[in-house]
């Protein structure tokens, strides 16, 4: 069986209608305490990474332990009841889409944890 890619853009592959980023040459470890949110600075980030400011990026997460998100510029919160009004933080994102927009990323964990961020341009 040969390999041809179907699609092939800066940084992914499109093979048989599967993703797969390429090797991330930016990667990040957030160190959580528990119950402590933390943001993770996009500007900063895009910055050091020699991005231009405000580029759009993908971001590969992965952690030790599970942990929650929030990409609307809140701070991140585990939820003790119901959240129905859409501003719930995300569990345990996998890969996600930054907008050009997007500042900061919010991260909290029950547990102490490490949230790796593997960054790669769209």
């Amino acid at each position: 069986m040969s390999f041809s890619p179907s699609v092939v853009k800066q940084n992914v592959l499109q093979q048989g209608g599967q993703v797969f980023p390429y090797v991330s040459r930016w990667n990040d470890v957030i160190s959580l305490a528990a119950g402590v949110a933390q943001s993770y600075d996009l500007t900063a980030m895009r910055a050091a990474a020699g991005l231009v400011a405000g580029q759009s990026v993908f971001i590969v997460f992965a952690a030790d332990a599970p942990f929650w998100a929030n990409f609307s510029g809140n701070a991140a919160a585990i939820p003790a009841a119901n959240v129905t009004d859409g501003s719930a933080s995300e569990f345990c994102p996998n890969q996600r889409y930054i907008d050009t927009a997007d500042t900061s990323i919010s991260l909290i964990s029950s547990t102490a944890c490490n949230v790796s961020l593997q960054v790669t341009r769209p």
